[in-house]
């Protein structure tokens, strides 16, 4: 049995070469994406611009937080990992986490490459709380490691 305070190496679906190269030729230094949580920013559009680590790390923010069937027009979007609170802390967990985050990444968000995740419960409240972080990289650039993490 794991220890789940380890580091876990993602494997999991890939995308397809034709989608990796399509998403290389789009993505450069200059992609700009909308900031979360939206705001507005009358001096330069409607809504808060960020670069795009920053609109990556948050894209992937909302898919973690969101459970499907919570987004109009997209009712597969989002992780539901609300839904793995009150399971068991052992391997099939650790798994299920992994295939859920490693589908909807790779669905909803091609740009970003998971390289670690990280499942740590926390046992000192009351109330059982899972800690779920993710080392990620936007595929096509060397230097755009970044870090999410959310609880559950």
């Amino acid at each position: 049995m794991r220890n789940f305070a380890e580091e876990t190496k993602i494997g999991g679906r890939i995308p397809s070469q034709d989608t990796l190269n399509s998403v290389s030729a789009r993505v450069s230094s200059k992609t700009i994406g909308t900031k979360y949580p939206i705001t507005q920013n009358f001096n330069r559009g409607y809504f808060s611009q960020a670069p795009n680590e920053e609109a990556a790390k948050s894209a992937l923010y909302q898919l973690l937080r969101t459970e499907p069937g919570e987004r109009l027009f997209l009712p597969d979007f989002g992780c539901s990992l609300n839904s793995l609170l009150f399971d068991p802390y052992d391997d099939d967990l650790l798994e299920d986490i992994r295939d859920r985050l490693v589908t909807s990444v790779s669905t909803y968000l091609p740009t970003v490459k998971i390289l670690r995740l990280r499942v740590t419960p926390i046992t000192n409240n009351a109330i059982p709380t899972i800690l779920v972080s993710l080392w990620c990289q936007i595929r096509g650039e060397v230097n755009s490691n970044f870090e999410v993490s959310v609880t559950i």
